[in-house]
Parts: C-alpha cells; sequence; structure tokens
C-alpha cells in the first residue's frame, strides 16, 4: 500500500500518512547502511533479486566485469546500479532502475518478509505516529 508522507499541522513532530486517489505515491528516501556490508540500496536489493535467479545475475556480473570501466567497477553502489540495470532488462527493456524496484517479478513479498534488514526499515517507516484524516 503506498501512502503519502506530509506534515501534519496539529502537531509538528507528527507525520500524516494520506493514500493518493489512485492508491499510490511515489517518494525518496536515503537509506544508509547499519554495517559496512550494507551500505545503499543495491546491497539490499541484489541478495532479494538474485536469490532463485542466480544464473542470470553471475552472467550479468561476468559481463560487467568485462565491460564495465574499471574506475566504476571498483565502487560498490555503481557496479550495484549497474548490476541491477542490466538484469532489470531482461524484464524491463529500457526502464530505470527505479521502475525495475517497482516492477520486478525478482522480487516477491515471502523474500521481503524474509529478510531482516528490510523489516527493518519497514519497521521504522511505520513507527511513525500515524492516523488518517
Amino acid at each position: 500500500m503506498c501512502k503519502s508522507v506530509s506534515d501534519s499541522s496539529e502537531n509538528e513532530n507528527s507525520f500524516v500518512l494520506k493514500e493518493t486517489a489512485d492508491g499510490f505515491f511515489y517518494t525518496g528516501l536515503y537509506i544508509y547502511g547499519a554495517t559496512s556490508v550494507c551500505t545503499s540500496l543495491e546491497d539490499l536489493i541484489i541478495p532479494l533479486m538474485r536469490n532463485d535467479n542466480e544464473i542470470i545475475f553471475k552472467q550479468a556480473k561476468d559481463f560487467l566485469n568485462n565491460h564495465l570501466p574499471s574506475k566504476l567497477a571498483s565502487k560498490s553502489g555503481e557496479f550495484g546500479k549497474a548490476l541491477i540495470g542490466v538484469v532489470g532488462q531482461t524484464e524491463r527493456p529500457g526502464k530505470a532502475n527505479q521502475v525495475i524496484f517497482a516492477d520486478t517479478q525478482m522480487i516477491k513479498k515471502h523474500k521481503l518478509d524474509m529478510n531482516a534488514e528490510f523489516m527493518d526499515i519497514l519497521r521504522f517507516l511505520t513507527s511513525f505516529n500515524t492516523h488518517k484524516d
């Protein structure tokens, strides 16, 4: 369920979650990893997508290792973005990573439910004092 976040006029320290008319609202978040292992959104998403899709991820990683400039290949986040882009093109040709994240069939609800980092983020987002108008 997608919702929008806006400031509450009743209490400046709380948030109000409102569903948009069409049920969707896209917003951006910065997600910082708590450890040096999970430092970017890609570090969280790639294992979820790779699970049950190991062959295509290996092939895409090999392709990128052979063709991505070494300056970019050495940066974990940049390599991750490229990896998601290459793999995601098999499902959504010509689409940006944001669309791949939203539309991929490689991430199923059961994968999210079993992922501790995702569940931590979900708990954080649902911990805000919220109410409907």
